[in-house]
């Protein structure tokens, strides 16, 4: 939980920057905006708390049904115990690729949620941009939704107008980020 907590508290300093870059904060007036990031910190922990359990628990009972299937599967087949080890090992709890794909999923997850903390915090922040990567490997769920701006609450709309997005990660393994979108700012 360590990871899921260091990534949502470097996605509302992310989040800090971002703002004051995007309303032309100097970068020699550190904390130009009268805001109390602390409370931004207080508010993505209080996230990660709850959430961050929730998000892990389902992996674990996902991982826990496929040892299940694994088993019983096993145990219809008839095969030699050191198939049983095998298949396990190769779907042993976030192994290999899928602990790969959880991790990046998972930090970019928490993240995205510091950087949308520090952008409430803020007040100035009034929606957000959708940014992929912006290479061949942007895959057709994300490629639409690149450059589509919201309200800072807002969901963004698949090109089918099927699914709403939050934030993201849209899907296991996305890559995308938001960019905040400011009110004009006098001072």
């Amino acid at each position: 939980m360590n990871m899921y907590t260091d990534a949502a508290l470097l996605g509302v300093e992310n989040g800090q920057t971002l703002v004051e870059r995007s309303i032309g904060v100097p970068e020699a007036k550190q904390m130009a905006l009268d805001v109390d990031w602390g409370l931004a910190n207080a508010a993505v922990l209080d996230w990660v708390a709850r959430e961050g359990e929730a998000i892990f628990s389902g992996l674990m009972l996902t991982s826990a049904k496929e040892a299940t299937a694994a088993v019983s599967a096993w145990v219809t087949s008839g095969a030699p115990l050191r198939e049983l080890q095998k298949t396990l090992s190769r779907e042993s709890l976030f192994g290999g690729s899928r602990g790969s794909l959880i991790a990046v999923t998972e930090v970019t997850r928490a993240y995205s949620r510091g950087n949308l903390v520090a952008w409430k915090e803020s007040g100035v922040v009034s929606g957000k941009e959708w940014q992929t990567a912006r290479d061949e490997r942007v895959c057709q769920i994300c490629a639409p939704l690149d450059g589509k701006i919201v309200e800072l609450e807002g969901s963004f709309q698949t090109a089918e107008g099927l699914d709403n997005v939050g934030d993201p990660p849209a899907h296991p393994g996305c890559r995308c980020d938001t960019a905040p979108i400011t009110r004009r700012f006098e001072g």
